[in-house]
């Protein structure tokens, strides 16, 4: 009989921390950050900074993603309603990417980075973190991010899984730091190959961010 896979599983850690152990801490050491000019004073203080800036910068851009979606699904063509990015049918997509490049004035593609992007990601679990957003209005009601100690760079990781919503979920609960989570998932795919064969692969680019593609 084959083996039934559950949906979740929270794996003992199994495999040695590659972003958040030991060797990526040799590779940067606090002791020997400092400061040009010694402004922020102390690292401390300039840890604190560049943390709040990047939180507030990535809440900003989360609300704004959630109001491109609102404003996106209320577009209709001919009594048609284009609710889906894609894949609405040639005419309304045509007539949507035309209506926002000729009248709204830009080009919405070029706003996201394309398909793959980071923001792109972020914006996937938008219908699951507000399954009646088209019935509301984020511009009087404000949706917050529903994670108080996870950035977007963490929903970017695991945006392609299943299970993704019970992982953030976890680790939210756990307040782990984005290195913390990246060693996190890395033993819970590692762990999951290993009990139920290759499903998942760490895909790790220098250039972008890293994510879990999966390969069945």
């Amino acid at each position: 009989m084959k083996k039934k896979i559950p949906i979740f599983k929270n794996y003992n850690r199994e495999y040695e921390r590659v972003f958040s152990g030991d060797i990526t801490r040799k590779k940067c050491k606090l002791e020997n950050v400092s400061t040009y000019n010694n402004i922020p004073p102390t690292v401390a203080e300039y840890i604190r900074l560049f943390h709040d800036e990047m939180r507030e910068f990535q809440m900003d851009l989360f609300d704004h993603l959630v109001k491109y979606i609102w404003l996106r699904k209320r577009f209709c063509y001919c009594g048609k309603h284009r609710n889906k990015p894609r894949d609405n049918g040639y005419v309304p997509d045509k007539a949507f990417g035309i209506f926002v490049r000729h009248f709204v004035g830009v080009d919405h593609r070029s706003m996201w980075g394309g398909r793959h992007s980071t923001w792109m990601r972020a914006i996937s679990y938008v219908d699951d973190f507000f399954p009646n957003l088209l019935n509301d209005n984020p511009f009087i009601n404000k949706h917050e991010f529903p994670y108080e100690n996870l950035s977007l760079d963490c929903l970017s990781i695991v945006y392609k899984m299943s299970e993704r919503l019970t992982l953030l979920d976890y680790a939210n609960e756990q307040k782990m730091s984005y290195t913390e989570f990246l060693d996190y998932v890395l033993n819970y795919i590692s762990c999951y190959n290993d009990e139920y064969g290759m499903k998942y692969e760490f895909i790790f680019i220098n250039t972008s961010l890293p994510y879990i593609k999966v390969l069945k």
